[in-house]
């Protein structure tokens, strides 16, 4: 019985799937998609060897390479009967220049400017729901610390807007705007 065992768990060594993945240029991350739950799992870095038995045998799925800088590359991969597969993708510069920290930098610009705007229409509630999302992705974004101390001082919140503004501070003690209008206002933190 254990000499069973042992063979069986052998045999299913032997025939679990293998996927050995490479990318030019290299250090690309590799995620397989579960089409079963519609989620993306990262497999690792190029150049990749997985041998995880997580992806099906039976069904296929599909792998997706991507590089900061470079176009992504998405692909199907077919069912692997138990022998290696080898996949090897050459990734293609990005045509804009267009880095994902670019693309982040865009969003927390849009989301500062549609808060000013909120405070100058006098939205002060949906400013601060504004800010709230760039400071909930990037939590020490001092002027976005100092708008959300502006929008609450304008509701009359002084706790709120006093603690934004220290927090502000202590990132940026020299902060000229925030000490030119705490000095005109006369308030001392």
């Amino acid at each position: 019985m254990i000499l069973a065992t042992l063979v069986l768990a052998l045999l299913q060594s032997c025939a679990m799937s293998s996927y050995n993945i490479t990318s030019d240029p290299p250090a690309a991350s590799v995620y397989y998609f579960d089409p079963s739950t519609q989620k993306r799992f990262l497999m690792g870095t190029t150049p990749l060897t997985y041998k995880k038995s997580s992806i099906p045998s039976d069904k296929p799925f599909l792998v997706s390479v991507e590089k900061e800088g470079y176009q992504a590359v998405e692909t199907p991969v077919a069912p692997n009967d138990g022998t290696q597969t080898f996949l090897a993708f050459k990734l293609k510069p990005d045509p804009t220049g267009i880095t994902r920290g670019d693309m982040e930098i865009n969003q927390t610009v849009k989301t500062l400017f549609k808060a000013q705007s909120l405070i100058f229409q006098k939205k002060y509630q949906s400013a601060i729901v504004e800010l709230d999302k760039a400071l909930k992705e990037k939590p020490n974004l001092i002027q976005a610390l100092v708008m959300r101390g502006t929008a609450y001082y304008l509701l009359q919140d002084l706790n709120s807007a006093f603690e934004a503004w220290r927090k502000a501070l202590s990132l940026d003690r020299d902060n000229e705007e925030l000490n030119r209008f705490l000095e005109d206002k006369n308030i001392k933190l």
